[in-house]
């Protein structure tokens, strides 16, 4: 899956990464999920690697940072927007922060950010470093291992009302072409039996 208005938004391999190309300049993301996986997520991660724009950005602007995105949903359909809510975790992580959200059946409600931190450090953008992140769920509890090395526990009932079967793992850009882009080496998800 991938923004219908940009063709360059959809997920390619290139340098060993599952990655995208994109030509806009507006917000664009690409999605691999899962198929149904009879059980509720309970296990979901990544390992990638932040890679350069598409584009060099004009000289008084510096590039953006892009992300990578986890979501657990009830479901994920073809048409725009890809993820069927609600969603049990949205989980975004840029080089310098990172936050998790929930978001409601209702399709109008927005994300609503449960839990959320900077990086003492940014992570490194340099194209070749990777990073990992994991998330581990029991009932409302998560717990996330952060690419920094730092672990934090959420809990929220939500997380357990919302469990999804759906897994879903997305590269955003808020400014395509010249936002660092996420590079997927490495994707997992497990559901609980």
């Amino acid at each position: 899956m991938s923004s219908p208005a940009d063709p360059g938004s959809q997920m390619r391999v290139s340098g060993g990464l599952l990655t995208f190309a994109p030509t806009t300049d507006k917000a664009t993301a690409a999605y691999l999920s899962t198929t149904n996986l009879e059980a509720p997520v309970v296990k979901i991660g990544c390992r990638w690697t932040f890679l350069p724009p598409v584009q060099r950005p004009a000289p008084a602007a510096q590039a953006g940072n892009g992300a990578v995105v986890l979501v657990i949903s009830k479901g994920i359909q073809r048409a725009t927007p890809q993820l069927v809510p609600p969603y049990a975790m949205h989980l975004v992580v840029t080089a310098i922060n990172w936050n998790v959200s929930v978001k409601p059946a209702n399709p109008t409600v927005q994300l609503e950010i449960i839990a959320r931190g900077n990086f003492k450090d940014p992570l490194v953008s340099d194209g070749s470093t990777p990073h990992e992140i994991s998330v581990r769920i029991s009932g409302s509890r998560m717990t996330i291992e952060l690419p920094d090395g730092t672990s934090r526990v959420v809990n929220d009932p939500r997380v357990s009302q919302w469990q999804g079967n759906f897994a879903t793992f997305e590269l955003y850009s808020n400014r395509g072409s010249t936002d660092t882009r996420g590079g997927f080496s490495k994707v997992w998800a497990e559901a609980g039996k």
